[in-house]
């Protein structure tokens, strides 16, 4: 861009000369220098300023928004600090999985409560062996006269995490008393460690012994 000086005129009068050297001002504001420029006062600029190297502020520089690569910036990131307030908040996730992270997402069926340490959410899924009282809550039932279902599995080895049942094998906590519509043993004790046998009409024991 080049300077506009042909409408001065040294007939014009002052304000006209003002105008036009205002305008002038303007127009070289906007031209692209290759030496440094110093401003030492507030200075607005109303067009865009283009910069093909560094820009250094002493001061703050005041924009409506910053665009481009923020990477050097410092305190440009979210401010962090210790939470112990006994409330539930929620965890931020991305699928950003490599590079810089600019936004994340919250659910509010995902959250962290500092005071207590508990993470809820809807559903786990993965490996649990690391987790403790995970489990089933064990505990002594010798009151209730009624035939609660044996779980049983299939699992032989490793970690157990589920378990069946069938109304036809109980336990009877108030009786002691177990049920189940067939029994196959090969030594059956009573509570005095005596093994029960079977004989038949010959006295030749047939079961047991």
């Amino acid at each position: 861009m080049s300077l506009n000086l042909t409408n001065v005129e040294l007939s014009d009068t002052f304000d006209a000369w003002r105008i036009k050297t205002n305008s002038i001002i303007g127009e070289a504001l906007s031209l692209t220098t290759t030496h440094p420029q110093t401003v030492t006062s507030n200075t607005t600029y109303t067009g865009t300023i283009i910069a093909s190297s560094t820009i250094n502020a002493t001061g703050a520089i005041t924009a409506s928004a910053f665009i481009g690569d923020g990477s050097q910036l410092t305190n440009a990131g979210s401010t962090v600090a210790i939470d112990t307030g006994n409330h539930d908040l929620k965890i931020a996730f991305t699928g950003v999985t490599a590079g810089t992270m600019t936004s994340a997402n919250v659910a509010s069926n995902l959250t962290f409560n500092p005071s207590t340490g508990t993470v809820t959410a809807t559903a786990f899924s993965g490996d649990g062996s690391g987790l403790t009282n995970a489990g089933s809550t064990v505990a002594v039932q010798t009151s209730v006269n009624v035939e609660l279902p044996v779980p049983f599995t299939g699992v032989t080895a490793g970690t157990m995490t589920t378990a069946n049942v069938n109304t036809t094998m109980t336990f009877n906590p108030s009786t002691n008393r177990f049920s189940a519509a067939i029994m196959k043993t090969a030594n059956l004790q009573d509570s005095t460690g005596r093994t029960l046998v079977i004989r038949d009409a010959a006295n030749t024991i047939v079961w047991g012994g």
